[in-house]
């Protein structure tokens, strides 16, 4: 937590789960975890890391909870499409371009209902 310029204790853990590097080998896209506390469900994001400069752009992705299937695939070296994951349990998805990086998210067709009469 920072507050006012003073860094503090976080009241979250996370944890990296798998790195993904692009094509180029210049980006690197970060699967974790967070948890903070027995109150809340885990938490499942994705931060892109440059390489050549070490800078870390976080808060493209959230999902709750930890999704089995979650794929993360570089269709370019600089478009990363997030598939395979319930569609209800996403809570935020952004874009930063200044990280060099596309984000798509496509849900899976598994979780889409159709009903006919």
């Amino acid at each position: 937590m920072d507050l006012f310029d003073i860094e503090g204790p976080s009241l979250c853990s996370y944890t990296d789960v798998a790195e993904f590097t692009s094509p180029n080998g210049k980006k690197i896209a970060k699967l974790g975890y967070s948890d903070c506390g027995a109150t809340t469900n885990w938490q499942t994001g994705i931060n892109i890391v440059d390489v050549e400069t070490g800078k870390v752009f976080n808060g493209f992705f959230g999902l709750n909870g930890k999704p089995d299937n979650l794929e993360v695939i570089w269709e370019s070296d600089v478009k990363l499409t997030l598939t395979n994951f319930p569609i209800e349990n996403l809570l935020w998805f952004n874009q930063d371009y200044f990280s060099g990086v596309s984000v798509e998210i496509k849900s899976s067709m598994a979780n889409k209902s159709i009903k006919q009469d």
